[in-house]
């Protein structure tokens, strides 16, 4: 009975580590296409001053691990470059998630 009860987590999680792997996949490839719309709509507009295409480039000039950590920096408000179509995506994922982790957790202590 043991040995079928650890299975059956191991499929669980199994399932869960691949939606997370798919969710994320998906995910990133939403953020680099607005990323790289942005960028182009940006690079259309060449009429503005040097100080105001410094400070629109900064993301795009930034290495990999900042501009992740800017799109996702959701705090920021009405500054943060990520729309709020992907953020809530984010947040609906996660809340998902919690909910089937919820349950796991209640039916383990039972």
């Amino acid at each position: 009975m043991c040995e079928l009860l650890h299975y059956f987590c191991d499929c669980e999680l199994k399932h869960r580590i691949e939606a997370i792997v798919s969710f994320s996949d998906s995910f990133v490839s939403k953020l680099q296409c607005n990323q790289k719309f942005r960028y182009n709509e940006l690079m259309l507009a060449l009429n503005m001053s040097a100080a105001v295409t410094a400070k629109k480039t900064k993301e795009f000039r930034s290495p990999p691990q900042e501009q992740i950590n800017m799109l996702l920096s959701f705090s920021m408000g009405d500054d943060c470059p990520c729309p709020s179509e992907i953020q809530e995506e984010l947040y609906e994922f996660h809340n998902q998630l919690q909910l089937h982790c919820g349950k796991t957790q209640t039916t383990k202590t039972l």
